[in-house]
Parts: C-alpha cells; sequence; structure tokens
C-alpha cells in the first residue's frame, strides 16, 4: 500500500488531500514491447471500507492477492464469478482508477538526455506521467 502526500504545500485554490491505492507495473522492458503501470486510489474514509472487504474475499477464495495474467483471463465461470465480486468491491469504494502504457522501442528512441531524466527506465517515465490526483 502508498500512501500520497503532496511534497509541496497547495497554492491558490488548489485543496491538499492524502489517498491510499494500490499501484503496479506490468511487463519487463528487456523483453516486452510494451509495459504498463496501473492502479487505483481513494480517500480514508472509503479506504477504510475497501480493505477489509478486499481482505474478506481474499481469505474467502483462499488467496493472498488477486493477479491477473494472460492466462487467467481465459477465466472459468467459478473464476469470473470470484473476478466480479473483487470488481464490485472496487466500483463501490475506489475513486480514482489509472493506467498507463509505453511502446518500449519508442521509449527507446527517445533522445538519450530525456531517457537519462527518467532514468532509462520506461517504467520510472510511467509512473512520473501518472496523473495527479487533484480535487477541484
Amino acid at each position: 500500500m502508498k500512501t500520497f502526500a503532496p511534497v509541496c504545500p497547495p497554492l491558490g485554490n488548489d485543496l491538499m488531500a492524502f489517498l491510499h491505492g494500490y499501484f503496479d507495473e506490468s511487463g519487463k522492458y528487456e523483453q516486452n514491447r510494451i509495459v504498463s503501470f496501473c492502479g487505483f486510489a481513494t480517500s480514508p474514509p472509503l479506504w477504510d471500507l475497501f480493505e477489509p472487504e478486499w481482505e474478506y474475499l481474499l481469505r474467502r477464495y483462499n488467496i493472498s492477492s488477486l493477479h491477473l495474467s494472460k492466462d487467467s483471463l481465459k477465466a472459468t465461470p467459478s473464476a469470473l464469478r470470484m473476478y466480479s465480486q473483487f470488481i464490485q468491491t472496487i466500483k463501490k469504494t475506489i475513486e480514482k482508477g489509472f493506467g498507463i502504457s509505453v511502446h518500449v522501442p519508442a521509449f527507446a528512441s527517445m533522445h538519450k538526455v530525456a531517457k537519462r531524466a527518467f532514468r532509462d527506465d520506461p517504467h520510472y517515465f510511467l509512473q512520473s506521467c501518472t496523473p495527479d490526483c487533484r480535487v477541484r
């Protein structure tokens, strides 16, 4: 779990918020043409509803985490029913979802100065480009 806190105090009419969320990267840039960074975040009151329900579902299905891959997308009807319960929990309690991908060869073709700004790592680039969570 990551808790996000702003680095600088808000200016003008901006509102500072603390969010809880889960984020994960997908794909290895040495092996895949596309890599992704996805996740979700929500306010503490909704997180307090999300977490126990999510943990209950993990216990109910005797899994330590929910992990989806290409193989798991070819799911049985019972697995699809399980996934739908996790999806319903997300829909009820999560305010923001994020997903961003990069074409690795395009990243590799960037000017070396630009790539160095992102530590020569497409995953770092993705994390840097993930939209901020400003409440307006």
